[in-house]
C-alpha cells in the first residue's frame, strides 16, 4: 500500500507514514520526514563542525551523527536485513543485535516479518469465557498461563475486582473494625463503583460551572449520605461536582439535612452569577 505525502508530493510505502486515528485511511496526510522537519524550529551551532543547522530541540548540540562525540568510535559494516545495503555500527551494537536496518522504510518490513505468523502475539489464540457475563473471549496460550481470571471489558474487570477484593478478601481488611466505622468512613461495597458511575454518567464534569480538567471532581449526595441509608447507591441520587462547588454547596447549606431543592438553588445562584 502506498500514499502520497501532502508537504513534499512523493509517494511512498505506507510505513513511510505515522499511523493515526483522525484520517479516513488510517495514517497521517504527512509523512514521517516531513513531520520530523516540521518540527525544526530552533537553530544551533555545532560544537564540533561549528556548522548552523536547524533541529527540533532546543539543547542539540551536534549537526549530525558523525559530529556526535561517540561517532568517533571504531565502526564494522554490516548489511540491511532488508534490501542489503551496507551501513556502520558500533561494535558493541554488532553483538546486541542479529538484524540491522539502513532506514526506517527497511525497520518496518523487518519488524512486519519477525511479528506474523507464529510470532505474532495473536497467533493461535484460544477461546475462553469471560468470568462474569460468560462472552467468549480469545486469549493467547501465554496470557492464560499468566494471568488467573480473565474479563472481557472494564465493566466485567471491576465488578470481577469487587468478587475477589471486597471484604475478607481485601488485603486492608480489618476484623476489628465495627461495620458502623466502615459506614462512617464510607468504606461500603459498591461505594467507589457508584462514584465512578456518577462521574462517567456527567461526562467527568461539575454540573454547576462545566469544570472538567480532572482531577478535582466529588461525588456529590443530594439527599444526605448519612440520613438516606437506601439511596446512599443510587446514582439517581448523585451528581458530579467540582471540589469548589462542592465546598460551597457544603458552606451555605452544611452537612445535615440536605434536599434536592437546595441543589437547584444551589446550581441556579451559580449560573445567575455568572450571566
Amino acid at each position: 500500500m502506498e500514499k502520497v505525502c501532502k508537504s513534499c508530493g512523493i509517494k511512498l510505502d505506507i510505513s513511510c507514514f505515522t499511523k493515526s486515528k483522525n484520517t479516513s485511511d488510517g495514517y497521517e496526510n504527512k509523512c514521517k520526514k516531513c513531520r520530523q522537519e516540521q518540527r525544526k524550529k530552533y537553530m544551533n551551532v555545532c560544537e564540533t563542525c561549528g556548522n548552523t543547522f536547524k533541529t527540533a530541540y532546543k539543547k542539540s548540540k551536534y549537526c549530525s551523527q558523525k559530529c556526535k562525540p561517540q561517532s568517533k568510535r571504531k565502526r564494522i559494516k554490516v548489511k540491511c536485513s532488508i534490501c542489503g545495503k551496507e551501513k556502520e555500527v558500533t561494535h558493541s551494537r554488532k553483538s546486541l543485535y542479529k538484524d540491522f536496518y539502513c532506514s526506517d522504510e527497511c525497520k518496518n518490513k523487518g519488524y512486519s516479518k519477525q511479528y506474523s505468523g507464529e510470532n505474532s502475539k495473536r497467533y493461535n489464540q484460544v477461546e475462553i469465557k469471560c468470568e462474569i457475563c460468560g462472552k467468549v473471549l480469545k486469549r493467547n496460550s501465554y496470557e492464560i498461563i499468566k494471568y488467573a481470571h480473565h474479563y472481557c471489558s472494564e465493566v466485567c474487570k471491576i465488578e470481577g475486582y469487587k468478587l475477589l477484593f471486597s471484604g475478607k478478601n481485601n488485603p486492608n481488611y480489618n476484623p476489628n473494625k465495627a461495620y458502623e466505622d466502615r459506614i462512617k468512613n464510607r468504606n461500603i461495597e459498591g461505594y467507589k463503583e457508584w462514584i465512578r458511575q456518577v462521574y462517567k454518567r456527567d461526562d467527568y464534569t461539575c454540573q454547576c460551572c462545566g469544570d472538567n480538567k480532572g482531577h478535582n471532581l466529588n461525588a456529590h449526595h443530594i439527599l444526605n449520605y448519612s440520613e438516606y441509608k437506601d439511596l446512599r447507591l443510587d446514582i439517581n441520587n448523585g451528581i458530579t461536582l467540582c471540589k469548589k462547588c462542592h465546598k460551597h454547596f457544603h458552606d451555605t447549606y452544611g452537612y445535615k439535612y440536605n434536599t434536592k431543592e437546595q441543589l437547584i438553588e444551589s446550581l441556579n445562584k451559580y449560573k445567575n452569577q455568572a450571566s
